[in-house]
Protein backbone atom coordinates (compact mmCIF):
# COMPACT_ATOMS: atom_id res chain seq x y z
CA UNK A 1 0.00 0.00 0.00
CA UNK A 2 2.85 2.40 0.86
CA UNK A 3 4.40 1.70 -2.55
CA UNK A 4 1.16 2.82 -4.28
CA UNK A 5 1.19 6.13 -2.37
CA UNK A 6 4.85 6.72 -3.28
CA UNK A 7 4.09 6.12 -6.98
CA UNK A 8 1.10 8.48 -6.84
CA UNK A 9 3.26 11.23 -5.32
CA UNK A 10 5.83 10.84 -8.09
CA UNK A 11 3.34 10.92 -10.95
CA UNK A 12 1.87 14.22 -12.12
CA UNK A 13 -1.59 14.77 -10.52
CA UNK A 14 -3.03 16.05 -13.78
CA UNK A 15 -1.82 12.92 -15.58
CA UNK A 16 -3.43 10.69 -12.93
CA UNK A 17 -6.78 12.46 -13.31
CA UNK A 18 -6.56 12.07 -17.08
CA UNK A 19 -5.77 8.33 -16.84
CA UNK A 20 -8.63 7.73 -14.35
CA UNK A 21 -11.03 9.64 -16.61
CA UNK A 22 -10.03 7.61 -19.68
CA UNK A 23 -10.18 4.30 -17.83
CA UNK A 24 -13.67 5.20 -16.56
CA UNK A 25 -14.73 5.85 -20.17
CA UNK A 26 -13.34 2.49 -21.31
CA UNK A 27 -15.07 0.73 -18.39
CA UNK A 28 -18.38 2.42 -19.29
CA UNK A 29 -17.96 1.27 -22.89
CA UNK A 30 -17.35 -2.32 -21.73
CA UNK A 31 -20.56 -2.26 -19.67
CA UNK A 32 -22.43 -0.85 -22.65
CA UNK A 33 -20.89 -3.59 -24.80
CA UNK A 34 -22.22 -6.31 -22.48
CA UNK A 35 -25.70 -4.84 -22.82
CA UNK A 36 -25.49 -4.60 -26.63
CA UNK A 37 -24.20 -8.17 -26.90
CA UNK A 38 -27.12 -9.37 -24.78
CA UNK A 39 -29.52 -7.52 -27.08
CA UNK A 40 -27.90 -9.03 -30.19
CA UNK A 41 -28.14 -12.55 -28.82
CA UNK A 42 -31.84 -12.12 -28.06
CA UNK A 43 -32.74 -10.89 -31.56
CA UNK A 44 -33.46 -12.95 -34.67
CA UNK A 45 -30.82 -14.58 -36.82
CA UNK A 46 -29.44 -12.14 -39.37
CA UNK A 47 -29.52 -12.91 -43.11
CA UNK A 48 -25.99 -13.50 -44.41
CA UNK A 49 -25.12 -10.99 -47.11
CA UNK A 50 -22.47 -11.29 -49.80
CA UNK A 51 -20.65 -8.15 -48.62
CA UNK A 52 -16.91 -8.66 -48.18
CA UNK A 53 -15.60 -5.11 -47.65
CA UNK A 54 -16.49 -1.72 -46.15
CA UNK A 55 -14.94 1.66 -46.87
CA UNK A 56 -15.53 4.29 -44.18
CA UNK A 57 -15.10 7.98 -43.43
CA UNK A 58 -14.00 8.84 -39.89
CA UNK A 59 -16.39 11.52 -38.61
CA UNK A 60 -15.03 12.55 -35.21
CA UNK A 61 -11.34 13.12 -35.96
CA UNK A 62 -11.00 12.81 -39.72
CA UNK A 63 -9.59 10.08 -41.92
CA UNK A 64 -10.36 6.93 -43.89
CA UNK A 65 -10.93 3.31 -42.87
CA UNK A 66 -11.17 0.02 -44.72
CA UNK A 67 -12.51 -3.31 -43.42
CA UNK A 68 -12.13 -6.66 -45.19
CA UNK A 69 -13.97 -9.82 -44.13
CA UNK A 70 -11.52 -12.61 -43.33
CA UNK A 71 -13.65 -15.42 -41.87
CA UNK A 72 -17.35 -15.78 -41.10
CA UNK A 73 -17.18 -13.53 -38.02
CA UNK A 74 -13.70 -11.98 -38.28
CA UNK A 75 -12.17 -9.19 -40.34
CA UNK A 76 -9.07 -7.12 -40.95
CA UNK A 77 -9.51 -3.38 -40.37
CA UNK A 78 -7.18 -0.53 -41.33
CA UNK A 79 -7.56 3.06 -40.13
CA UNK A 80 -5.73 6.18 -41.29
CA UNK A 81 -6.63 9.19 -39.13
CA UNK A 82 -5.71 12.83 -39.65
CA UNK A 83 -7.23 15.68 -37.64
CA UNK A 84 -9.55 17.98 -39.63
CA UNK A 85 -8.54 20.98 -37.52
CA UNK A 86 -4.87 20.54 -38.50
CA UNK A 87 -5.73 22.11 -41.87
CA UNK A 88 -6.52 25.35 -40.05
CA UNK A 89 -4.13 25.17 -37.09
CA UNK A 90 -0.83 23.30 -37.40
CA UNK A 91 -0.69 22.87 -33.61
CA UNK A 92 -3.71 20.53 -33.88
CA UNK A 93 -1.69 18.08 -36.01
CA UNK A 94 -2.69 14.52 -35.08
CA UNK A 95 -1.89 11.55 -37.35
CA UNK A 96 -2.45 7.86 -36.53
CA UNK A 97 -2.20 4.57 -38.43
CA UNK A 98 -4.05 1.62 -36.84
CA UNK A 99 -4.26 -1.90 -38.31
CA UNK A 100 -6.51 -4.22 -36.29
CA UNK A 101 -8.01 -7.71 -36.33
CA UNK A 102 -11.68 -7.87 -35.31
CA UNK A 103 -13.70 -10.66 -33.70
CA UNK A 104 -17.48 -10.15 -33.96
CA UNK A 105 -19.11 -11.58 -30.83
CA UNK A 106 -22.84 -11.78 -31.59
CA UNK A 107 -24.22 -15.24 -32.36
CA UNK A 108 -27.38 -13.78 -33.93
CA UNK A 109 -26.00 -11.16 -36.26
CA UNK A 110 -24.33 -11.61 -39.64
CA UNK A 111 -21.02 -9.90 -40.44
CA UNK A 112 -20.40 -6.94 -40.23
CA UNK A 113 -22.99 -6.02 -37.60
CA UNK A 114 -22.96 -6.19 -33.82
CA UNK A 115 -20.48 -6.00 -30.98
CA UNK A 116 -16.81 -6.68 -31.72
CA UNK A 117 -13.52 -7.01 -29.87
CA UNK A 118 -10.22 -6.37 -31.63
CA UNK A 119 -6.49 -6.29 -31.02
CA UNK A 120 -4.55 -3.59 -32.83
CA UNK A 121 -1.16 -2.04 -33.51
CA UNK A 122 -0.72 1.71 -33.81
CA UNK A 123 1.68 4.47 -34.78
CA UNK A 124 0.74 7.99 -33.65
CA UNK A 125 2.44 11.30 -34.48
CA UNK A 126 0.97 14.44 -32.91
CA UNK A 127 1.55 17.85 -31.32
CA UNK A 128 0.60 18.91 -27.80
CA UNK A 129 0.50 22.72 -27.51
CA UNK A 130 -1.02 24.98 -24.84
CA UNK A 131 -0.23 27.71 -22.30
CA UNK A 132 1.64 26.40 -19.26
CA UNK A 133 2.22 28.11 -15.91
CA UNK A 134 5.83 28.89 -15.00
CA UNK A 135 6.84 31.19 -12.15
CA UNK A 136 3.32 32.61 -12.09
CA UNK A 137 3.31 33.36 -15.83
CA UNK A 138 1.50 31.65 -18.69
CA UNK A 139 3.98 30.51 -21.32
CA UNK A 140 3.00 29.08 -24.72
CA UNK A 141 4.49 25.59 -24.85
CA UNK A 142 4.74 22.83 -27.41
CA UNK A 143 5.84 19.17 -27.42
CA UNK A 144 6.23 16.93 -30.49
CA UNK A 145 5.20 13.36 -29.71
CA UNK A 146 5.58 10.03 -31.52
CA UNK A 147 4.32 6.75 -30.03
CA UNK A 148 3.82 3.17 -31.23
CA UNK A 149 2.48 0.06 -29.57
CA UNK A 150 -0.45 -2.33 -29.27
CA UNK A 151 -3.85 -2.42 -27.62
CA UNK A 152 -7.37 -3.83 -27.31
CA UNK A 153 -10.53 -2.21 -28.65
CA UNK A 154 -14.23 -2.71 -28.02
CA UNK A 155 -16.81 -1.43 -30.47
CA UNK A 156 -20.18 -1.79 -32.13
CA UNK A 157 -21.12 -1.65 -35.82
CA UNK A 158 -24.73 -0.87 -36.69
CA UNK A 159 -26.71 -1.06 -39.91
CA UNK A 160 -28.19 2.35 -40.80
CA UNK A 161 -29.56 1.39 -44.22
CA UNK A 162 -28.87 -1.19 -46.92
CA UNK A 163 -25.04 -1.17 -47.32
CA UNK A 164 -24.63 1.81 -44.93
CA UNK A 165 -22.94 1.17 -41.56
CA UNK A 166 -22.18 3.19 -38.44
CA UNK A 167 -19.12 2.07 -36.49
CA UNK A 168 -18.16 3.24 -32.99
CA UNK A 169 -15.23 1.93 -30.95
CA UNK A 170 -12.80 2.81 -28.18
CA UNK A 171 -9.49 1.21 -27.34
CA UNK A 172 -6.78 1.22 -24.70
CA UNK A 173 -3.20 0.79 -25.90
CA UNK A 174 0.28 0.58 -24.43
CA UNK A 175 3.11 2.73 -25.82
CA UNK A 176 6.05 0.41 -26.45
CA UNK A 177 7.85 3.23 -28.28
CA UNK A 178 7.75 6.82 -26.94
CA UNK A 179 9.57 9.83 -28.34
CA UNK A 180 8.76 13.24 -26.83
CA UNK A 181 10.64 16.28 -28.16
CA UNK A 182 10.19 19.55 -26.31
CA UNK A 183 10.07 22.44 -28.80
CA UNK A 184 8.82 25.61 -27.04
CA UNK A 185 8.15 27.01 -23.57
CA UNK A 186 7.72 24.60 -20.68
CA UNK A 187 7.80 20.82 -21.05
CA UNK A 188 4.22 19.43 -21.13
CA UNK A 189 4.67 15.65 -21.38
CA UNK A 190 7.10 13.57 -19.35
CA UNK A 191 8.30 10.76 -21.61
CA UNK A 192 9.05 8.50 -18.62
CA UNK A 193 5.34 8.44 -17.64
CA UNK A 194 3.81 8.43 -21.14
CA UNK A 195 2.76 4.76 -21.35
CA UNK A 196 -0.95 4.74 -22.27
CA UNK A 197 -2.61 5.38 -25.61
CA UNK A 198 -6.36 5.94 -25.91
CA UNK A 199 -7.99 5.64 -29.30
CA UNK A 200 -11.59 6.18 -30.36
CA UNK A 201 -13.44 6.44 -33.67
CA UNK A 202 -16.89 7.15 -35.08
CA UNK A 203 -17.27 6.35 -38.76
CA UNK A 204 -19.89 5.89 -41.43
CA UNK A 205 -19.27 3.30 -44.14
CA UNK A 206 -20.42 1.72 -47.37
CA UNK A 207 -20.45 -2.09 -47.65
CA UNK A 208 -19.79 -3.82 -50.96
Amino acid sequence: MKLIFIILRILNKQLIRKIISKLATVFALILCGHYLLAQDNVGGVGIEKSYKSIIKIELAQGGLQFEQKNKKKNSLHFSLQYSYSAFFNKDDYDFQVTPEYRFYLSNRRAWPYGLYLSNYLFYKDYIVARDMKSSGNLIYSKDLVKTAGLGIKLGYQKKLAERITLDFGMGLGYNIFRDVKHELGVSIIEESTHYLNFTGALSIGYAF
